[in-house]
């Protein structure tokens, strides 16, 4: 239930940025297969992929990981991404191109809620691909969220596809993350950090196994569970997996308040830079998850190259004190 303390309502998960021991192999699968743009690479160092013109989904980079191994067994980390897509035929069309290429695909349910199909990427990242039912099916007029696991009728989604696929083999505008599912240590310790200091809704938990937590009434943004985790730690250096998540706010003055209230409860950042696309704060969870909180500016002032793509490689510092010094003050038209 959405209370005063709770995170903002337009809240969402704006990108996840991996953590690639092959990078040539990694964007092949992303773009090839999936349909994400790339929308700009340093050499075989990073890429940043996005649907729609975004600046960016998804990011992967070879920093400390080239040729690197997968997480041990029993770490914290990366459970799976949700990349959602914006119709259930869309959603057919990504499932039908990966099982033309020869993908393997682990399992799939029908959510209620949403409809999800679940793999694992080149690297052995995991994925879920959904499409969400409208709020008006799964939201109950009281605010609650009915969701369930059952068995997706497969070939009812397969049938959408038929004869089809997108332009270019672009992924649409409306293609998002929707949701990060994480591996931690201890239930309790996460759900304090999300939903205390961060006012993540919890919408629903499972003991000390699982919980699901959101923004805005949506049926969930994060997953947390301890299934394979419980009392781990994180994962070595050089391994790949997850860098950061990025929890995206809807005004600058809604992240400025998201920062002051964690350095009003003793927590610290890693590092911040304003991107010219976008404000961004990095620190880390209590499982040393990467978290980026952000703020995205308007698309007509993002900074462009000469052929009017998207420029990331800009960004500078900012004062830290004055900008969380801005949470107070009155918004003004």
């Amino acid at each position: 239930m959405t209370t005063n303390d709770s995170i903002p309502a337009g809240a969402h998960i704006g990108h996840t940025h991996l953590k690639a021991a092959d990078l040539d192999r990694q964007v092949a699968f992303y773009h090839d297969l999936l349909g994400f743009d790339v929308v700009q690479r340093m050499g075989d160092q990073a890429a940043f992929l996005s649907a729609g013109g975004y600046h960016h989904h998804l990011a992967m980079n070879t920093w400390e990981s080239r040729n690197g191994e997968s997480p041990a067994r029993g770490t914290t980390g990366l459970y799976h991404i949700a990349i959602n897509y914006p119709t259930r035929k869309d959603l057919a069309i990504v499932i039908k191109r990966l099982l033309e290429a020869g993908w393997t695909l682990d399992g799939a349910s029908d959510h209620l809620t949403h409809e999800a199909v679940y793999l694992t990427d080149p690297e052995g990242n995991g994925l879920e691909l959904a499409w969400d039912r409208d709020p008006s099916v799964w939201r109950k007029p009281d605010g609650s969220i009915t969701m369930g696991s059952e068995p997706l009728n497969f070939q009812s989604l397969l049938a959408e596809a038929e004869g089809a696929d997108w332009p270019e083999g672009r992924a649409p505008e409306g293609t998002r993350i929707g949701h990060v599912h994480l591996k931690v240590s201890d239930i309790d310790q996460a759900v304090h950090f999300y939903h205390d200091l961060l006012g993540f809704d919890q919408i629903a938990r499972l003991g000390n196994s699982a919980a699901f937590l959101s923004a805005g009434g949506y049926h969930h943004h994060l997953g947390l569970n301890t299934w394979e985790s419980a009392g781990g730690q994180p994962p070595a250096p050089g391994t790949t997996g997850l860098y950061h998540l990025a929890i995206n706010y809807p005004t600058r003055e809604d992240l400025a308040r998201a920062v002051k209230r964690l350095f009003d409860n003793g927590w610290a950042i890693d590092g911040l830079n304003d991107h010219g696309t976008h404000m961004a704060i990095y620190l880390h969870d209590p499982d040393f998850n990467g978290i980026e909180l952000a703020w995205d500016r308007d698309r007509s002032e993002w900074p462009r190259n000469p052929d009017g793509s998207v420029n990331l490689f800009g960004g500078k510092p900012f004062d830290i004190q004055e900008f969380v010094a801005s949470a107070d003050r009155p918004v003004t038209a």
